[in-house]
């Protein structure tokens, strides 16, 4: 089984990443039931497809932080978080 790379997964939107993740989760647990009743062949298809899983999960984060992150620079300093304990200690972020 091939495994996806991190190119092909950029260039997806949301919706489609969402399904991707979806039936690649479907697909190990799939692997899980084969390998219980001896059925695969392939045993490295189950680390591929929990990369796989993970690599997406990755980008669908990313893109989840970038979102927030920018809607949080509109609001103003991002200290405005940090509670006043840790600012008097000199801890910045």
């Amino acid at each position: 089984m091939n495994t996806m790379k991190m190119q092909a997964i950029n260039k997806q939107s949301d919706k489609e990443l969402e399904k991707l993740l979806s039936d690649k989760r479907a697909a190990v647990c799939q692997f899980r039931f084969d390998i219980s009743g001896s059925k695969a062949k392939n045993l490295n298809e189950g680390a591929d497809l929990r990369k796989d899983v993970a690599r997406i999960m990755t980008e669908l984060s990313l893109r989840s932080n970038r979102k927030t992150s920018f809607s949080r620079s509109s609001l103003g300093s991002e200290r405005a978080d940090t509670p006043t304990s840790l600012t008097r200690l000199g801890n910045k972020k």
